[in-house]
């Protein structure tokens, strides 16, 4: 992105959000998550990165990676990623013809 938000965050991790980082190492225990939209309509991609775009300027932390030191007691903290690309991180993906639900 060429217009990096401005941190307005702590950079380092609360210990709620380490605690988080660190359950998700596990597989079984992973807090990460994802969205699953179902359409009655093709959506211009463009546009809605377009306006998932516009809205990172007031949550900036979106935009950034955690720095983990691997060292116990050191702090977690966030940076921000310079080689952050929204197209890596809104997809689309389609199911075959005719696209209803047993697809």
């Amino acid at each position: 992105m060429s217009d990096m938000p401005t941190n307005h965050f702590e950079p380092t991790m609360s210990d709620e959000e380490a605690l988080m980082w660190r359950i998700g190492a596990d597989p079984w225990l992973d807090p990460s998550g994802s969205l699953l939209a179902l359409l009655d309509r093709p959506v211009d991609l463009d546009l809605l990165r377009r306006k998932v775009a516009a809205g990172i300027p007031s949550m900036p932390r979106l935009v950034e990676r955690v720095v983990d030191t691997a060292r116990p007691f050191e702090a977690l903290r966030w940076e921000i990623d310079p080689d952050f690309d929204l197209t890596n991180h809104v997809l689309e993906v389609a199911v075959p013809a005719p696209g209803d639900r047993r697809a």
